[in-house]
């Protein structure tokens, strides 16, 4: 179901990248249409859907590795399953909604695309960047610390 969760994230996110490419061939998409900024809002929610996924199934596998159940219903985060869901929608929906905060414009037209804007650089970081690479250094010492338990296990 998380890895679902992801493709569902990726299909979000690929899906308003096309269908943005075609609407903006076939017209001048400005930035301050309600198209460009429904688009811009879409594909932010389908990269944090992911990023929340990628985070989830990473604490996941972590907690099989450091607390394994004796069946598949105690594994993980199965008992918190409900409130992961309700994460999965509710957290991108909010991280991608608090680009409308900016006075001028939640997202811009960057040609193929609508995105977050490039000024203020911080709102940029606070919304996409600092999120990301937050989840990545996680993810990385989840990993070493699975790969030091496996190791210490098999010895």
């Amino acid at each position: 179901r998380l890895i679902m969760l992801l493709i569902f994230g990726d299909l979000m996110k690929s899906a308003w990248y096309f269908i943005f490419a075609i609407a903006s061939f076939r017209h001048n998409v400005d930035t301050k249409t309600p198209f460009c900024q429904a688009s811009g809002f879409f594909i932010q929610y389908g990269t944090e859907t992911c990023d929340y996924a990628v985070l989830v199934i990473a604490v996941h596998s972590a907690l099989q590795v450091f607390q394994p159940g004796r069946s598949a219903r105690t594994d993980g985060l199965y008992h918190y399953r409900k409130l992961i869901y309700l994460g999965g929608i509710s957290i991108p929906i909010i991280m991608a909604a608090l680009a409308f905060i900016n006075p001028t414009g939640g997202y811009i037209a960057q040609g193929a695309f609508c995105t977050l804007p490039l000024r203020p650089y911080w709102y940029r970081l606070a919304l996409a960047w600092i999120p990301r690479y937050l989840i990545a250094i996680i993810i990385m010492g989840l990993a070493a610390a699975i790969y030091t338990v496996v190791g210490f296990e098999f010895r």
